[in-house]
């Protein structure tokens, strides 16, 4: 009697566990790359922004394309306060520290 269920447990295990790995197509239309804005504005640090292109899921070969010719613009409170300038590949950097009650907006103008 314990074989027979050591048998059917070994076996429906293996059943369970088994796996199977199937290519699904994908035959849906492909969008084109738009623009993506990474920020975290905090009122202890400069604002700071990552301005790259986005990229299809299921390519996973392709890395993300930064923008290095944005305007990115800091409106706070509805009032322009600066433009940050580009201070590495895609990054870029203002001088403005936000309070805590402020509105923060980011205006990111990509040339095409």
């Amino acid at each position: 009697m314990k074989s027979i269920k050591l048998f059917l447990c070994i076996s429906i295990s293996l059943i369970v566990f088994a796996s199977c790995q199937k290519n699904i197509e994908f035959n849906d239309e492909i969008s084109k790359p738009m623009v993506v804005v990474h920020s975290f504005i905090t009122p202890d640090s400069v604002v700071t922004a990552s301005v790259s292109l986005s990229r299809f899921f299921l390519n996973d070969t392709v890395s993300f394309q930064s923008i290095n010719n944005a305007d990115v613009a800091v409106i706070v409170n509805g009032t322009l306060k600066e433009k940050m300038s580009l201070i590495a590949d895609g990054q870029y950097q203002g001088t403005y520290k936000p309070a805590m009650s402020d509105v923060v907006k980011l205006v990111v103008k990509v040339p095409s």
